[in-house]
């Protein structure tokens, strides 16, 4: 064979298995959920506590009969009114759902968040591949509130709520107007295109986060079957909303998965029980700390995700197996950065 020929062939076949192994990737998690049937209600707390005609007193027992300890929680520490059964705690209501301020942020919400429906489709969706996966479980009930910039998610007995202004986002002027205790990079993720996949997030990492263990991989590996779950429950979105990237930050991370690799090997970082480090990597900030400034931060937090989807791949795992491996060696030993 004539030699520029063998190496055009060669060039031929592995741009074939690239583009094979790709659309694997891109399809391993789509399937069919159509006849799974998922009813999801959204009850709009907001709405009740503002545009509710009734009067204080009898609003105020309405909330505590409807979203009960959700109320509670919001009513006693999210707003600080204190007791809520106590016998002046429909005054402290009137007096919060009566200030400008909260009226407001209760606009903003109301404006940029009347129409939900898209929403609901998209958490819908996203239920009926959480019954595929887990067809014995139950959905909750979905709530959207004003958290008063606490929670982004949060969730109490059978209620995922939904603090709908922390996805304003940065360009509205409210949110323009946040203190300093609300930096820019925070800003920059109250984008309504992640309010769904925070959600769900939200809802996986409270009932499947489990630490494998105090050293650097362990907790990147942990973090990393969770993001791995966003994504089978989302297979549809883009892959920099599932990580709250934006574009470019994903593709700085794709771009340097070779070098952020060796940079961990290199630093002696990978079995590093340093809380310090392992916090650098996987929480958030402007960056992420020992990187480039051009990183994003929680980094470690997508390789984690990078070396989970190998295992998953290179294996054939099913998804509910992935919850029951344990052995960090198992997981990591499938691993090559940007295969």
């Amino acid at each position: 064979m004539n030699k520029n020929i063998f190496f055009i062939f060669i060039s031929v076949v592995i741009s074939l298995c690239v583009m094979n192994s790709c659309s694997y990737e891109e399809d391993r998690l789509k399937v069919n959920v159509d006849h799974i049937k998922v009813d999801l209600k959204i009850d709009r707390m907001e709405k009740d506590l503002f545009e509710n005609s009734k009067n204080a007193k009898s609003k105020h027992q309405f909330l505590l009969k409807k979203y009960d300890k959700l109320y509670q929680y919001f009513f006693g520490f999210t707003i600080g009114a204190g007791d809520p059964f106590a016998t002046n705690s429909h005054g402290r209501l009137n007096e919060f759902t009566q200030d400008s301020t909260m009226n407001l942020f209760y606009n903003e919400i109301s404006k940029n968040f009347k129409d939900f429906s898209k929403y609901k489709h998209q958490l819908t969706g996203a239920f009926k591949h959480y019954k595929y996966y887990f067809p014995d479980s139950t959905i909750p009930k979905v709530t959207t509130f004003y958290s008063n910039f606490e929670h982004k998610v949060l969730e109490i007995d059978d209620r995922l709520a939904i603090g709908l202004e922390m996805f304003l986002g940065k360009e509205n002027a409210l949110i323009k107007q946040l203190p300093n205790i609300y930096p820019q990079y925070l800003k920059n993720k109250m984008e309504n295109q992640f309010l769904v996949s925070n959600v769900i997030y939200g809802f996986l990492y409270n009932r499947f986060y489990e630490s494998l263990g105090n050293d650097f991989i362990s907790n990147i590996l942990s973090y990393g079957k969770v993001i791995y779950l966003l994504e089978a429950m989302l297979p549809e979105s883009a892959k920099h909303i599932l990580m709250t990237y934006t574009k470019e930050e994903l593709d700085w991370c794709i771009k340097n998965e070779t070098n952020i690799w060796e940079y961990i090997i290199d630093q002696e970082i990978l079995y590093s029980k340093d809380a310090k480090i392992i916090h650098n990597f996987t929480s958030e900030g402007p960056t992420t700390k020992g990187l480039p400034s051009e990183s994003p931060s929680r980094v470690g937090v997508w390789m984690g995700y990078q070396i989970i989807k190998d295992y998953m791949i290179k294996n054939n795992i099913e998804l509910t197996a992935l919850l029951k491996e344990k052995n960090i060696n198992n997981i990591l030993k499938s691993y090559q950065p940007n295969e």
